[in-house]
């Protein structure tokens, strides 16, 4: 049995074809699929930078509100403390107005007693003194009541008119 060689030869030249193109068709798939990755990857950065700069001008954005926010917060802190204050200050008025006028009346009544005091005394020192001009300036009692009237006047520094 004699066979020939060149048909086998040339299957296998053939299943070697075969096989180099199986290999060399499954690594341009691959490629293929690598660069499609790729692409896609691409794309999905070019979607990234520019969702990136979006958000950096809506902060910009933010940034110019929060910043007119900011002013017009202290702007309405400033009324509050100043209406807190002004109403502070006027019940403060009120209440002490209303705690004190009690007491200028009591005062005002006692200042009017006194003034009446006076005057009843003022009147009661006019009499005594007629009374004494009247008198002889040589006649003094000296009963014990007067004693006790010249003691008085010696500690006050006043001598008795003998």
């Amino acid at each position: 049995e004699i066979v020939a060689l060149s048909p086998i030869r040339r299957l296998e030249k053939r299943l070697e074809t075969m096989e180099n193109t199986k290999t060399t068709n499954n690594l341009e798939k691959f490629i293929d699929k690598m660069m499609d990755m790729v692409e896609l990857n691409q794309k999905i950065i070019e979607d990234i930078v520019r969702s990136n700069q979006a958000t950096r001008e809506d902060i910009g954005i933010l940034v110019g509100k929060l910043d007119s926010l900011q002013a017009k917060i202290s702007s309405f802190v400033e009324m509050v403390q100043s209406a807190a204050e002004s109403d502070v200050a006027q019940t403060a008025a009120e209440s002490t107005t209303e705690t004190i006028k009690p007491l200028i009346d009591r005062l005002e009544t006692m200042s009017d007693q006194t003034k009446e005091t006076n005057a009843q005394l003022v009147e009661s020192l006019g009499n005594i003194e007629k009374l004494l001009r009247k008198q002889p300036q040589s006649t003094l009692p000296t009963s014990p009541s007067s004693q006790t009237a010249r003691d008085i006047l010696a500690r006050r520094g006043i001598r008795p008119q003998e």
